[in-house]
C-alpha cells in the first residue's frame, strides 16, 4: 500500500484510525464520502481517515477533494489490503485502534455516522 495524496500513513498519529475502502468510479462512494465528511471533521482530533482505493490513474482526482490534513489516501493496487479486510462492496469502513492492533467497528460507510464513531472512540479510548 503506498500514500500519494495527502499525508504519508507514516504520519497518521491519532490513536484510531478510519480506514475506509472506496472507488471513485462509484457513485455511491462518492456520495458517502460527501456525507462522511461531517463525521470525518467532527472527530479529527481523535480518529485519522485513510481512503484505500486501488483506482486507475486517471479517476484519482475524483477523490482529491476528500484529502485534508486529517485524511490521506492509500492505492492498494493489488488488492492485499482489500482481501486482508474481505472488503468485497464498496463504500466498506473499518476503525481501527492503534494501540491494541484491532478492528473496533467495521460496517457499510453509510452506517457510520458521528453517534456510532464516537461511540466506538469513547468505549475504547481509556483502555
Amino acid at each position: 500500500i503506498i500514500s500519494a495524496m495527502g499525508p504519508e500513513l507514516k504520519q497518521m498519529r491519532r490513536e484510531f484510525v478510519c480506514l475506509v475502502f472506496v472507488h471513485p468510479d462509484s457513485k455511491p462512494c462518492i456520495e458517502a464520502l460527501t456525507k462522511f465528511q461531517e463525521v470525518d471533521n467532527a472527530l479529527s482530533n481523535d480518529m485519522s481517515v485513510v481512503l484505500i482505493t486501488y483506482a486507475e490513474q486517471k479517476n484519482r482526482s475524483i477523490i482529491h477533494p476528500f484529502v485534508d490534513r486529517n485524511t490521506t489516501v492509500a492505492f492498494d493496487n493489488k488488492q492485499h489490503t482489500f482481501r486482508n479486510f474481505g472488503v468485497e462492496h464498496v463504500p466498506f469502513s473499518v476503525i481501527y485502534c492503534h494501540k491494541h492492533r484491532r478492528t473496533l467497528w467495521f460496517g457499510t460507510l453509510n452506517q457510520l455516522d458521528r453517534a456510532t464513531a464516537e461511540e466506538v472512540i469513547k468505549n475504547h479510548k481509556h483502555l
